[in-house]
């Protein structure tokens, strides 16, 4: 599940998009594909949510953002993966 924290931007506004992990029966690793219009959103960087301990990595990117993860261990349990920072074009 991911959520906006504002839903009325004017150009040049930053804003953070929360990704969540809900019903999770666990997990060792994770690839999130992040989609939006490169036209109107410049992503601008990630954080760790309370789930991850270790690094979250967004490479470079041509078109949307991908986060990649592996803790080396199994996560149990729901709540924040990562918060997004995007910029509005």
């Amino acid at each position: 599940m991911a959520k906006a924290d504002n839903d009325a931007l004017k150009r040049g506004d930053t804003f953070y998009v929360t990704v969540s992990l809900d019903n999770n029966p666990g997990i060792c690793l994770m690839q999130v594909a992040v989609v939006f219009d490169e036209k109107v959103f410049e992503f601008v960087d990630v954080e760790n949510g309370t789930l991850i301990t270790s690094s979250l990595y967004a490479p470079d990117r041509v078109s949307g953002a991908k986060l990649d993860w592996e803790p080396g261990k199994d996560i149990f349990g729901d709540g924040k993966l990562a918060r997004l920072e995007f910029q509005s074009a």
